[in-house]
């Protein structure tokens, strides 16, 4: 099992409708693409920065790890988002 939390620098939104039109999206592509939970976890009320959380079941440790540099790659090349940071755990 793996949790991993970004940390969402979202430079393009001026506004708290901005943000949600564009964390709606990343999220339900995330769940789409790489079938995982995806939740917005914090930093609900800045427009210019959020915390995202995904996690993912599998009985292969390296799935797990591909899976988490695959979604890093996704985000940041099909959304006008930077991770600034990153938290992981894995079981």
């Amino acid at each position: 099992m793996i949790v991993v939390s970004y940390r969402l620098r979202l430079d393009a939104c001026r506004s708290l409708k901005d943000k949600r039109q564009i964390l709606k999206s990343l999220l339900s592509r995330l769940r789409q693409k790489f079938n995982v939970s995806a939740v917005e976890s914090g930093l609900n009320d800045s427009p210019a920065a959020a915390w995202i959380t995904w996690s993912s079941v599998s009985l292969s440790n390296g799935l797990l790890d591909r899976t988490k540099m695959a979604i890093g790659k996704f985000v940041e090349a099909n959304f006008e988002v930077e991770i600034v940071e990153e938290v992981t755990e894995m079981d």
